[in-house]
This record gives C-alpha cells, structure tokens and sequence, in this order.
C-alpha cells in the first residue's frame, strides 16, 4: 500500500500538490480546534451613557509563567475594542497581583483604578462588571477580594479601605 502511494506521489505533479495541500489543511484544523493561539473567553462592556452591555470575544494568548486569570484581567483591563463602549477602570490600570485561593480572587490594581473618569463610571458598577465577567469565564471564582495599590476596599454606599 505504502509502495503505491509513494510511486504515485513520485511520478505525478497533481497528487503531490493535493498530498502538501492535505497536510496543511489537517494542521491548520488542528490548530483551529486546540485553538494554540491561547484561549477564547468573553468580556462585557457598557455602552458609554447607557446600562446596555456589549459582549466581545477575544483570545487571549497564553503566556508561559502567567495563569490564565491573570491574562484574563489584564485583558479585561485593556478596555473595550467596540469603540461605543467604556473601559470600567481607566486606561493604564495594571494588575499588581492575582490569585485565586479556595475560591476567592485577590485581585490588586494600581491606584488609576480610583480615578474618576467618567461620570457614568464609578468603582461599585466597575466592581460589579469585573465580577460578572470573571465569574462568567471563570466558574471557579466564588468571590472577589479587590485591593487598589496594595489597600482593601469594602465596596458598599461609600469606598472604604480598610488599610488607611
């Protein structure tokens, strides 16, 4: 069988053409479906002025050292692509650490998250958007401990820190 195939491939130009095209065709499925680019996971927005959402996918590549949470929020904090939707945190927010233990995300970002800028946009809805998208792309996670630059914050009327 192997015989014949190879004389086959030896001898005609069009069967070597549609052997190279087969190969390729089998390894580009395989990376569609093992999807090695890293991973697909779903971010929600508001649309600037309004309570409405805007649901994105995006994959997420996968760095080596860097769990997936981790890229996950990093990716969450880049901002919207959708131009009519708002970043819940501002611009240039940086995850300073992330961890999940027994459930509970410890989640610290740099203190641009406090800052104010936008007045549809204030870190109780931006808590409340980080916790749906993170529990929805990550089951896991049953809680959410937030800190900004290395300080707890009780997110309830008022922000509070408990490390004053």
């Amino acid at each position: 069988m192997m015989k014949k195939i190879s004389s086959l491939l030896k001898n005609n130009r069009k069967a070597q053409l549609f052997f190279v095209l087969l190969v390729v065709f089998i390894v580009s499925l395989c990376f569609y479906l093992f999807n090695f680019r890293g991973f697909r996971y779903s971010f929600r927005y508001n649309i600037a002025g309004s309570q409405k959402l805007v649901y994105e996918n995006r994959n997420v590549p996968d760095v080596e050292g860097s769990s997936k949470l981790t890229l996950y929020v990093e990716e969450l904090l880049s901002g919207p692509v959708s131009q009519r939707a708002q970043p819940f945190f501002p611009l240039g927010t940086r995850v300073i650490f992330c961890f999940l233990r027994e459930g509970t995300l410890f989640l610290n970002l740099s203190e641009q998250a406090i800052m104010n800028f936008s007045p549809d946009v204030n870190l109780q809805n931006s808590y409340e958007l980080l916790q749906m998208n993170v529990k929805a792309n990550f089951p896991s996670v049953k809680k959410i401990e937030l800190f900004i630059d290395g300080k707890s914050v009780f997110l309830d009327d008022k922000i509070q820190t408990k490390n004053n």
